[in-house]
Formats: C-alpha cells, sequence, structure tokens
C-alpha cells in the first residue's frame, strides 16, 4: 500500500487578501508508512470537541514537542492538500465535515489505508483521496467590504476568472479546485478520471454573512465606521491564532457557505429548495448515496439552549410551530414533556429530524424520481445507521448512532484495533465493501440471498444496532412526523434550531 501526500500551494497570503489565483500542484511526497511523522500543516482551528476525536490514544493526539492535536502543524496559506491512498483504478475522495469551523484530513480516523486495502482484497481496487480545504473565517467569512476588496483587486488585475471572483466560499473554492485537480492528474496514479465517488458528511448553506463580519471586527476591537478598506486592511493585520479564536466565538455550531451572486453558488434560492429540484442536477452525476444516524442530534446537545425547561417549553413550541392549528399534529409526535429530561430529549428529536431525518426523506423523493427520469442512467442508493460502536459508548455514554458514527465503520483505520471488538471490525469490512461497491458501481448484496435495497421500493440499507446490514424501509420517520414537517415546510430547520438555541450544526 503506497501513500502520498500531495501539497498544493496557495498564493495567496490569506482568505482576505484580495489575491485570489489558483493554488498550483507542487510536489508528491514518497510512499509513506503513517501519516502523523509528515503531515503537511492543515487549517488554524481550535481543538475540536467532537466525541469522535476521543477514539484517537493520547500518545497519537497530544505528540511531545507539538502544541496541536496530532502532531498537525498550523498555517492559513500552505495547508491546501490532499492524502492519496493507493491502489489503482476507481478513485473515493473523502470531504471531511466539522461544520465548516474545523476538521482536516489528518485525523488518524480518516486514515483510509484499510479501505484501499481492501477493495484490493474485493478484488475493486480503489484509490482513496482526502482532502484539506480552508475552515472557520479563513474559509467562510463573507461581507461587503471583502466583497468591495475583491472588486479593486479584479479591476488593478486584469483576466481573472468568474470562479476567482467569489468571496466568501473560498473553502469551497479549495474544494473544486481538488477534484479538478484530481481530475486532470490521477491518471499519473493509475486512477481512472471518469470514474470518481465523492463521499462526505455534515455541513450546510447561508445566504448572509454581513452580521458575522461586523460582529467579527467588533470582537477584534476594529471600529465599524472605518472605510471598507481600512476594515479590511485592519482585519488582514490580526494573528491567525486570534482569528482562529474569535471565529469560534461568533458561531459556536459551524460556519456556512455564501451565495457571492453566481460565482461559485448557481442561485440564491435556498438550497433546501433546490435540493427538491430534479433539473438542478448535472447530467454527469451517475449514482448518488445518501443516508442518515438515528441519534444524529445525540452529539450536539451541549448546544442547545440553556433555557430549554419545562417552563419556557410553551414558549418555545409557539416559535417552532408559529401555525397554531399545527400544535396538536407537533404533540401527536413528540408529545408534551412531563419532566426536563423529558423536554431535553424532546428538543434534541425536533432538532435532529428538522436538520437531519426529515430533510434526508424528502431528497431521497427527489433522487428516487431523478432516477426515474434517467432510465438507467443515474443510480440512487440509500442506508441508515442505527449501530453503536462499544468503546465510545463506554467513553460518552448515551451517544447512540450519533451524527457522523459511521465513519469509524467505514474507514476501519488501523487504530480501530484499538476499540473495536471483532464483531465491530466485522461490520467495518461489510459497511467498506458496501461503500467501494457503490464507488465501482457494483451492487452490494445480502450474503447468500443476493437480496438488495430497492430506493424505488422503498427500502434501504439498513446497520442494524445489532451490527448487521440488513434491508429495511427507507423511511425512518412516523407518517404523523412525515405530516407535521410537510405543513411545516415554510419554518427552516435553521428557524427551528435557532429557536432551541442549536444554531449552525
Amino acid at each position: 500500500m503506497a501513500f502520498f501526500k500531495v501539497l498544493l500551494i496557495n498564493s495567496a497570503t490569506s482568505s482576505f487578501s484580495g489575491t485570489f489565483p489558483m493554488p498550483r500542484f507542487l510536489s508528491v511526497g514518497d510512499p509513506l508508512s503513517s501519516l502523523t511523522p509528515e503531515q503537511v500543516p492543515i487549517c488554524p482551528q481550535n481543538p475540536s470537541n467532537y466525541p469522535l476525536v476521543k477514539l484517537s490514544p493520547e500518545e497519537v493526539y497530544n505528540i511531545p514537542g507539538k502544541p496541536h492535536p496530532f502532531g498537525l502543524d498550523h498555517d492559513e496559506t500552505n495547508s491546501f492538500n490532499l492524502n492519496i491512498f493507493v491502489p489503482l483504478e476507481a478513485l473515493m475522495v473523502w470531504v471531511h465535515g466539522g461544520a465548516l469551523r474545523d476538521g482536516s484530513n489528518g485525523l488518524p480516523l480518516y486514515d483510509a489505508s484499510n479501505l484501499a486495502q481492501r477493495s484490493a482484497q474485493l478484488g475493486r481496487p480503489t484509490i482513496v483521496l482526502s482532502i484539506n480545504y480552508r475552515v472557520n473565517v479563513f474559509g467562510f467569512l463573507a461581507s461587503k467590504e471583502l466583497q468591495e476588496d475583491a472588486v479593486e483587486y479584479i479591476k488593478a488585475t486584469p483576466g481573472v476568472s468568474t470562479y476567482d471572483q467569489s468571496v466568501g466560499n473560498w473553502g469551497f473554492m479549495d474544494v473544486k479546485l481538488a477534484f479538478e485537480w484530481v481530475r486532470e492528474n490521477i491518471q499519473a496514479f493509475g486512477g481512472d478520471n471518469q470514474n470518481i465517488t465523492a463521499f462526505g458528511e455534515s455541513a450546510g448553506i447561508r445566504v448572509e454573512g454581513q452580521p458575522l463580519f461586523d460582529d467579527l471586527l467588533s470582537k477584534l476591537d476594529i471600529p465599524l465606521n472605518l472605510s471598507p478598506a481600512e476594515k479590511v486592511r485592519q482585519l488582514r493585520a490580526v494573528p491567525m491564532n486570534k482569528l482562529t479564536l474569535v471565529g469560534d466565538q461568533l458561531i459556536p455550531g459551524g460556519f456556512r457557505l455564501y451565495y457571492d451572486g453566481g460565482k461559485i453558488l448557481p442561485s440564491d434560492k435556498a438550497m433546501q429548495q433546490r435540493a427538491l429540484d430534479p433539473s438542478a442536477y448535472d447530467p454527469g452525476l451517475k449514482s448518488l448515496m445518501i443516508g442518515a444516524n438515528k441519534d444524529e442530534d445525540s452529539a450536539f446537545t451541549g448546544l442547545l439552549g440553556s433555557q430549554i425547561n419545562l417552563a419556557t417549553w410553551p414558549h418555545i413550541v409557539e416559535r417552532i410551530v408559529p401555525v397554531p392549528e399545527l400544535r396538536p399534529l407537533f404533540e401527536t409526535v413528540y408529545g408534551v414533556p412531563e419532566s426536563e429530561l423529558q423536554v431535553y430529549k424532546t428538543a434534541s428529536q425536533v432538532v435532529s429530524d428538522s436538520m437531519f431525518l426529515y430533510p434526508t426523506e424528502i431528497v431521497s423523493n427527489t433522487f428516487v424520481e431523478l432516477a426515474k427520469q434517467r432510465q438507467g442512467e443515474f443510480k440512487f442508493s440509500r442506508y441508515h445507521f442505527e449501530a453503536i460502536l462499544g468503546y465510545m459508548d463506554t467513553i460518552v455514554p448515551g451517544l447512540g448512532a450519533m451524527h457522523a458514527g459511521e465513519i469509524s465503520f467505514v474507514f476501519g483505520p488501523p487504530m480501530a484495533d484499538k476499540y473495536m471488538i471483532s464483531r465491530e471490525l466485522n461490520l467495518s469490512k461489510e459497511m467498506q465493501e458496501l461503500w467501494l461497491l457503490f464507488a465501482n458501481q457494483q451492487d452490494y448484496s445480502i450474503k447468500g440471498s443476493g437480496t438488495i435495497a430497492r430506493t424505488d421500493k422503498g427500502q434501504a440499507w439498513v446497520v442494524t444496532v445489532d451490527q448487521q446490514i440488513e434491508v429495511g424501509q427507507s423511511s425512518r420517520l412516523s407518517e404523523e412526523a412525515l405530516l407535521y414537517w410537510s405543513k411545516i415546510s415554510g419554518v427552516t430547520a435553521d428557524q427551528t434550531a435557532a429557536a432551541l438555541g442549536a444554531q449552525g450544526k
């Protein structure tokens, strides 16, 4: 198994510098036996408090002489890189989550060497890539001042492409550029640039960035009455560590994409609406698999507002159910809490359904329709994850099948031998097979029976709490819940989360 580190250097001095040239390919490293000793920098960020980070052994998380977790150096301008795990042929490109606030391809959890080895064992050799992109304020800060700064740069620099004129989506530009690099260069590694599968999790979109920019300046003691150019000049002078710290304080849950007038994002129409339009999807999209986890919101309970209790619950319901006629249906679905614990659990379930399970449900209907329209030219698959990683349950009890809980099983990183028991390792191999066959345009089937999950028949792959993969019903919400969320669709998931104090997950 060969491992290569590809370093792409961005010529911009910062995300706010007004210089937007595309990063250039620099070099390919020698094959490595391990990620940690040879890692190049990642985008500046504070240590993540997400529970999955706790899976890493202490000696891997804290490396002597290194100030940051996993021994990863931080650098605003030299953090754009990708990891390539080879053998050959089909490609899987991992885009890490982290709410656009933190995360990198350097986490030991994302070590894909076992996933690539598993592909060879299955006779479906697959290259796995994991990319870095700018996060936090370095990747997703937007404002009219930054737009004006970009306009001045464009005036002074003839020939700047429309793509390079985007403001506030630098991290998204990194992701797009990484895929362009893969398409143009992966054949040198034996890869098929016509067979690329993207896989990832989490993140979202928002269309307004100005309040965030103003809050950032206020916290940095940069006067808001300065000229736009002077605001940007002073912002550039702020050390990257201070920007990272303040960025986390601004949005505890995470950042979003920014509508930039069509330069990167094609429309200011809400992504939730665009996602339901079959015609919005590129004809080059040949297959898609999406899914959700049973207990999506459990890892984010700390983000729920401190004012959620029995006394405030009726007022919260008024905010998240603004149509009085729908409140009886809401109570049919979620009940009427009778204790503080029930209030908390109900609030968590409401957020989980509104932000994860219901959106997965309705967008799945769109993809089923798209598959019908394209008549064999597009394949859609769906999964639902209910398994619980035993070791994680001992570290943080009660998380269940948490948000991103499937990642350990899909990657099956080398460190998994330290925290997975034999049946969990077996499940990991099965999930790797499901994902790898999908990347190779093949169907996974139940061993012995040959049964496959048919989304056109309302079926999905269900990774059960017993750690088996079965064919089950794709819908994980009751008929009453589906009816409620369809009628309350005018209230966005962000509004629901905001009412519960759980913004931006």
